[in-house]
């Protein structure tokens, strides 16, 4: 009897089906319940392959005469009759039959209540707790670095603790979910990804803050809405990898979708607001000082700074005239006397 082989059955899309190890005698595949192994595959034939020992040790397939036809993957040939070895890969239909040794390694089991993956990274109960402390300790710094004035540790503690309990809420909600699809509540693992996303996100906008600071004439807003999105989408990849089943690629299209739905409801949102606002409001600098040397600071020459206070003189004398109605009176000329009054007074005539 030839080397024991097991054979893996997977999908046009690299998903795994089923695994068998092939028995003595012979062994059939196809679309037929007579065989050994049944494909659910309508471009493979009833009777489509045989598995069997040729009393040398080695195993022989052979295409029983398919429609379609059986393909080797790595040289794209079709096959009528050949050796069968470990780390072989065929093609059937849509159906991907790759061998294996029954030696073949495989890694140790994985701890019940984390995930796989990019999720198995992080969601460990250690690395949790550190993703959440490093999230509060930087929305403590970022509070602080962004004030002005002096704050006490309740006054820093507050926006950490509001961001925190936000997170929890939004966990909460993914853990009913997985619970639901899955039977796994995993709320701490759904919290561990949501603190480490609004930790990337607290650095990127720390970073654009940096930029709008260095480079005030740039329009940094398409830039931070772009990375938003992209943030928001990655977010979603990661919860969906926890409660669902599904491909990568099939996570990260759902992801984007609702992401880009999103962008466009705020965006509409968001313009509703201007309409309704109805004021063209000059734009304003806003971004915090950052302490750096004075010649990474962009500035202007002193012309420029005397037109645009001229500028900005000329309009606030415009807005007063427009407040005081146009009835303002020149300066100068004093009030024509009341002869009424000068008549009734004693003396007058």
């Amino acid at each position: 009897m030839g080397q024991p082989l097991v054979i893996e059955i997977a999908d046009h899309r690299g998903r795994l089906l089923q695994r068998t190890r092939l028995g003595p005698g012979s062994c059939t595949i196809g679309r037929g319940y007579r065989n050994d192994i049944i494909l659910d595959d309508q471009y493979v034939d009833p009777e489509h392959l045989e598995i069997a020992s040729n009393g040398a040790g080695d195993w022989i397939v052979t295409d029983l005469g398919s429609r379609n036809g059986t393909t080797v993957v790595a040289t794209g040939q079709f096959l009528r009759q050949g050796l069968l070895q470990p780390g072989q890969e065929l093609r059937i239909g849509h159906t991907t039959i790759r061998v294996f040794a029954s030696d073949h390694p495989v890694p140790p089991a994985q701890a019940l209540g984390t995930g796989t993956g990019l999720m198995a990274r992080y969601v460990e109960p250690k690395r949790a707790t550190a993703i959440l402390a490093g999230a509060l300790v930087l929305t403590g710094i970022s509070q602080y670095l962004g004030s002005s004035s002096t704050q006490s540790f309740a006054e820093l503690a507050t926006p950490a603790l509001g961001l925190l309990l936000l997170a929890a809420l939004w966990a909460t909600a993914w853990a009913f979910t997985n619970r639901i699809v899955a039977h796994r509540f995993r709320f701490i693992s759904h919290l561990a990804w949501t603190a480490l996303i609004v930790v990337g996100y607290s650095i990127v906008a720390i970073g654009i803050e940096w930029l709008e600071f260095l480079v005030p004439r740039f329009d940094w807003s398409l830039v931070q809405v772009g990375i938003g999105t992209g943030v928001f989408a990655t977010l979603l990849a990661g919860h969906l990898q926890l409660v669902t089943d599904w491909t990568a690629a099939r996570q990260w299209r759902v992801a984007a979708l609702a992401a880009a739905a999103g962008l466009v409801i705020v965006g509409i949102i968001g313009q509703a607001d201007w309409l309704d606002d109805g004021e063209d409001t000059a734009a304003v600098d806003r971004s915090p000082l950052k302490p750096v040397s004075s010649r990474l600071v962009p500035s202007s020459g002193p012309d420029r700074f005397f037109d645009r206070a001229a500028d900005l003189k000329a309009e606030v004398d415009e807005m007063a005239g427009d407040d005081d109605g146009g009835a303002a009176e020149p300066a100068g000329e004093p009030d024509p006397p009341d002869t009424a009054a000068a008549s009734d007074a004693p003396g007058g005539r």
